[in-house]
């Protein structure tokens, strides 16, 4: 069962849910959950200690399963003469969607790298283009921000 329910979706979309539409949002929850803990295993953990708010949880699946429900063909742009259209590069359509931010907000920044302090007496492997500075013209400091490759 998802953190977030039937009724969070309805307050967000400031409506009631159809009888048709509950059982498809409550599998969209299911389905929104389990990309969240593919991502993030230890997920009840992190809620069960404090570290993760359960609202943050709801408001990043209720946000994914509205995204598609108002907007399925995740349209973000339209002109009317000589039709156009144009669909967010983030939001593939018919398919549900946490965007970064949201994954940040959970705690997984993800992405390609992320940046993580290091002191001169505690010095950070460093990892991906940073380890290579023959490639590069950017030398690593010996202090400062080290990129770290999740």
């Amino acid at each position: 069962m998802s953190y977030a329910t039937t009724t969070d979706v309805a307050i967000r979309l400031r409506r009631e849910l159809t009888v048709d539409e509950i059982p498809f949002v409550t599998e969209l929850l299911e389905d929104v959950e389990a990309l969240i803990k593919l991502r993030i295993p230890d997920l009840d953990a992190r809620v069960d200690s404090g570290s993760l708010p359960e609202r943050v949880i709801v408001m990043v699946e209720v946000n994914a399963v509205v995204r598609l429900i108002t907007n399925p063909e995740a349209f973000i742009e339209e002109v009317d003469g000589n039709y156009s259209y144009r669909r967010s590069e983030e939001g593939v359509a018919g398919y549900l969607t946490i965007l970064d931010v949201e994954w940040g907000w959970l705690g997984d920044a993800g992405g390609m790298f992320q940046l993580v302090p290091v002191s001169p007496n505690r010095l950070a492997p460093y990892e991906g283009y940073a380890r290579q500075p023959d490639a590069h013209t950017w030398n690593p400091p010996s202090y400062g921000w080290a990129i770290r490759v999740p």
